[in-house]
């Protein structure tokens, strides 16, 4: 009778463990960096701990009977020193704000519903991957391109097969309607990957808000309006060479602004070591069709990272942002407020380990 008991207790645990599947995985980065900012008044300077994305999710999936799958994902930021990138905590920092969400994949392709990063952020890895990426504190090209990037609530989006190289994403969110606004949105990309090139192109559309997130602000007179296009070449093994330019086009209350980034970047992989470099321009605004001669600014990033194990690596970055006087751009873990025609520059090292 012992026997019989502890075989059932025993099936008890393994049969829903063999059901779930659950796979837990996360990735805990930190570095020290040293940050500097100049601007017209005074200088300012500091040394801290600085989290790179540190995160923590479980995931799973499903085998229909029909022939599909379903997946699943739940995601959170965790921060190695504080819970905001600033250094200070937040205790309002809550589960899922990451990639979080329901699919479904088959032939058709894959349909997911939730809140991740959108297309527009996934278009740097589908075209134009060599735009920064390794490390948090160097990947700063994103402020000249990508800028349309979010992580809405309430998303859903469509990835399709690929049809010789060919494809598409879309996606819809639904947004967070209020009494008097539905900052609503869609997004598109097309793209095409071969052996030595990769090209494509983007578009994203949001109403009754000026962000290119959902998000109870602004008036259902705002729009905000994002292009992108971009491309890659491998001419050799290991290097990838990229390059993209994007607008973005915000209307509210009636005026109506433009602006337009350029990224160049080069990425080299060689054993266990990795390393980027680009240059980011943003060209001044253009406010009802005239020009903003302040508010334009450029920046440049170099990273590195060194593989420890197949888990473990040492990170390296040097960044920096140079802003015209209407301009205030921040370095990507910036340690300061942003401040009109400030001069940023950081340098990092620190260790990624990935489980």
């Amino acid at each position: 009778m012992k026997k019989i008991i502890a075989l059932a207790v025993a099936s008890a645990f393994i049969a829903p463990a063999a059901m779930a599947e659950v796979v837990v995985y996360g990735s805990l980065r930190t570095s020290v960096e040293y940050a500097k900012m100049s601007d017209t008044s005074a200088d300012y300077s500091k040394v801290r701990l600085v989290d790179q994305s540190s995160r923590l999710g479980f995931k799973g999936t499903d085998k229909l009977d029909n022939g599909l799958t379903v997946l699943w994902q739940a995601e959170q930021r965790v921060r190695v020193g504080a819970s905001n990138a600033d250094g200070t905590n937040n205790a309002s920092v809550g589960w899922g704000d990451r990639d979080t969400f329901v699919g479904l994949q088959g032939g058709f392709g894959l349909v997911r519903a939730g809140r991740f990063d959108d297309i527009i952020d996934a278009s740097r890895g589908d075209f134009y991957g060599a735009l920064g990426g390794l490390e948090e504190t160097s990947s700063i090209n994103s402020r000249f391109v990508r800028r349309g990037a979010a992580k809405s609530n309430n998303t859903i989006a469509y990835h399709s097969p690929s049809f010789g190289g060919f494809g598409f994403k879309a996606q819809y969110v639904m947004g967070e309607k209020t009494a008097s606004t539905n900052n609503n949105g869609y997004a598109a990309t097309a793209f095409y990957k071969a052996s030595l090139f990769e090209l494509g192109a983007g578009y994203k559309g949001m109403s009754d808000t000026t962000s290119s997130a959902a998000s109870t602000g602004g008036d259902n007179a705002d729009k905000y309006k994002y292009y992108v296009v971009g491309g890659s070449v491998m001419p050799i093994a290991g290097l990838k060479i990229s390059a993209a330019v994007d607008q973005t086009k915000v209307t509210d209350s009636g005026t109506t602004t433009k602006q337009v980034g350029y990224g160049l970047g080069a990425q080299y992989d060689m054993g266990k070591y990795s390393f980027q470099t680009s240059y980011g321009k943003l060209n001044d605004k253009k406010v009802n069709g005239v020009k903003d001669s302040t508010s334009g600014a450029w920046g440049a990033e170099v990273g590195m990272t060194y593989a420890l194990s197949k888990q473990t690596k040492l990170l390296a970055g040097v960044s920096y942002i140079k802003n015209e006087s209407g301009a205030s751009l921040t370095t990507n873990t910036s340690a300061f407020a942003a401040t009109a025609g400030a001069d940023l520059a950081s340098v990092s090292v620190g260790i990624r380990t990935d489980f």
